[in-house]
């Protein structure tokens, strides 16, 4: 699986924590684990990953950094406080929602 591009894991009833294996799969250009309950701290090893341009994790009840990527959907989420400035120029697509911004 350290070839796999896409990965969508959307409503499979996924809990706890984004398991940080996840990390391992540097090849992934698109992620989406969105409706699922996940909670707690966003991994970090999500935010490294060197190819990845789209994120998906809205209706989770995740916390934690914000990651710079292409696309960026973390709707329905538990992130609070302000908005720092994202380092990536290549921002394209934001959401935010629902969130404790």
């Amino acid at each position: 699986m350290k070839s796999l591009k896409h990965l969508n894991l959307t409503y499979c009833n996924l809990t706890r924590s984004i398991t940080t294996s996840l990390g391992k799969l540097t090849k992934l250009t698109i992620l989406n684990l969105s409706y699922n309950s996940f909670s707690g701290l966003l991994q970090f090893s999500l935010l490294k990953l060197p190819n990845l341009s789209t994120l998906y994790l809205y209706n989770n009840q995740l916390v934690g950094p914000l990651p710079n990527h292409v696309t960026l959907s973390l709707d329905g989420n538990q992130f609070v406080g302000e908005i720092d400035e994202f380092k990536s120029n290549s921002l394209e697509y934001l959401d935010l929602g629902c969130n404790k911004l």
